[in-house]
């Protein structure tokens, strides 16, 4: 008894056994939530298992989270639930990695046991948002932020900050220079906030450690991605991002290519591996007018960011603002300031998608969580300055946690049960021995899914006039075609064929079969 007495007077304890509750809870709920990058993911894994290396190696998708997956898939476990799963041990990791920051620079006791409630309503929130690995790159980074602001950093800290780095590659392929820029410029820091040569000295030969690790590390995947696709590739999507911003941009290739076949005999769709599809290049500095556009597009991107951050808590800009100011402040004495490592971090890590003209707000976690815990330390320094009441000062601290729950308690409630209808769809269509190449009237994204509850090949949607997409479909041997609800008056010509549905499911679609 007294062991757990002891334990939960712990605020990690407290926040763990509320996360792995809520997990269990709606971890239920969420199982049949899906999306795209999820199934290239958990296909990318299946395809380590039956040891085809070939086609799991891509540049489009960081390989760790697959690798992670892989033990979960063998102990027989569905694969949408084996990610869900995952994800959730990743925010154990998450939250122990706050609660470092957190005993570091926060003294209150009551003040830590609110922000670690907070996040882990937060992190589950992250955990089930969607089957993404970026939950994974903010546990990584919180263990990035956590060794570069240790009272002691030596080689071996440097040591460990190069393989985490290599670890955010393996994650997604804006790790890598994000890594690059990050550990220099803090390692940058350090060098100017001492005089003294022998220190000065070690801080170059820790630098030089610590990337000689990620780049060892990181080489071999380079390596095999440069293989496979003919020329240096740290990663491939890249230029997509890219053909996506352009002025005039036509979208994803799948949204104006047409018919694309899946790039491998197991993969479901071509978004597995799109990499070898060409898209339209753009030179963001060829010439005036690019150059005006880009510097527009940096603009509203940047204003997108703050309407992220103003999503996640109205406080996060008022944090970021006065934390800028108090900095200004300081003069050349701003070196020393603890935070102004968060502030880098925050900075390099948005500036970058501000770079690509392209931001969401999973792609900023790691901000979210930085802001929090320096709010929390602009509150415990303005509390201790001012003189109100134990039940005030507690109450202050508890509306600054709640001014951090409205997202993730809108986005809870709003993925309950999310994507259900399409997996019951799934269900009924088994009975019907669909198999082969499968294409659609439009939806690409649902229309994917049902093709990977059922293991299909998806061709997508086509591109070609009215009267030519018969033949299109014909040319690419296209064994069934899904005419949603929705396009039924525009398909009607395909009533033809057989439709193999009989009917049965009018209100949503109907599946006609083009070749026996």
């Amino acid at each position: 008894m007294r062991n757990f007495s002891d334990l939960i007077k712990q605020p990690l304890s407290i926040s763990l056994i509320l996360y792995l509750f809520l997990a269990v809870v709606l971890i239920p709920f969420y199982k049949y939530q899906i999306n795209p990058d999820g199934i290239s993911y958990i296909s990318i894994a299946q395809k380590y298992i039956a040891l085809d290396i070939k086609n799991a190696v891509t540049g489009y998708w960081g390989p760790l989270i697959s690798w992670l997956l892989i033990p979960f898939i063998l102990l027989g476990l569905d694969p949408m639930l084996s990610f869900k799963i995952l994800c959730t041990l990743i925010g154990v990791v998450v939250l122990v990695q706050s609660n470092s920051l957190i005993e570091r620079f926060i003294e209150g006791r009551a003040l830590k046991y609110v922000l670690l409630l907070v996040l882990a309503i937060v992190t589950i929130d992250y955990a089930l948002f969607l089957l993404t690995p970026d939950i994974l790159f903010l546990s990584i980074g919180l263990g990035l932020v956590n060794l570069l602001t240790q009272e002691k950093y030596n080689y071996r800290s440097a040591i460990y900050c190069g393989i985490l780095g290599a670890f955010l590659y393996f994650t997604k392929g804006y790790g890598l220079p994000f890594f690059v820029i990050i550990f220099l410029a803090v390692n940058l820091l350090f060098y100017f906030r001492t005089n003294d040569k022998t220190i000065k000295k070690n801080l170059l030969k820790s630098y030089g450690l610590g990337m000689l690790v990620f780049f060892f590390i990181s080489f071999i995947w380079v390596a095999l991605l440069s293989n496979k696709y003919g020329g240096v590739t740290y990663a491939t999507n890249t230029k997509f991002v890219n053909a996506l911003m352009a002025p005039n941009s036509l979208g994803h290739p799948q949204e104006y290519k047409g018919l694309l076949a899946p790039p491998n005999e197991t993969a479901i769709s071509v978004w597995e591996d799109i990499s070898f599809q060409e898209v339209p290049s753009w030179n963001k500095f060829g010439s005036i007018k690019s150059i005006k556009y880009q510097l527009a597009g940096m603009v509203k991107t940047i204003y997108f960011c703050y309407k992220l951050l103003y999503k996640f808590s109205y406080l996060e800009f008022v944090i970021l603002i006065i934390s800028i100011l108090y900095l200004m402040e300081k003069g050349k004495k701003v070196v020393y300031e603890e935070f102004l490592v968060f502030l880098m971090f925050i900075f390099l890590l948005i500036s970058g998608y501000v770079f690509v003209l392209y931001i969401e707000d999973r792609y900023i976690w790691l901000c979210n969580i930085l802001l929090m815990v320096m709010g929390a330390k602009m509150m415990e320094a303005l509390l201790r300055k001012i003189s109100i009441s134990k039940r005030t000062h507690l109450a202050l601290i508890f509306i600054f946690g709640l001014s951090f729950l409205s997202a993730p308690r809108k986005a809870l409630l709003y993925g309950i049960n999310i994507d259900k209808d399409t997996y019951v769809l799934s269900e009924k269509l088994k009975e019907y021995n669909i198999n082969g190449n499968i294409a659609s009237s439009s939806d690409w994204n649902r229309s994917m899914y049902l093709c990977y509850y059922n293991n299909w090949r998806y061709f997508g949607v086509s591109a070609s006039q009215k009267n030519d997409v018969e033949k299109d479909l014909l040319e690419q041997k296209i064994n069934y075609l899904i005419v949603w609800n929705t396009d039924r008056d525009v398909y009607k010509y395909f009533d033809k064929y057989e439709d193999i549905t009989q009917h049965k499911l009018d209100n949503e679609l109907n599946i006609y079969k083009l070749i026996k």
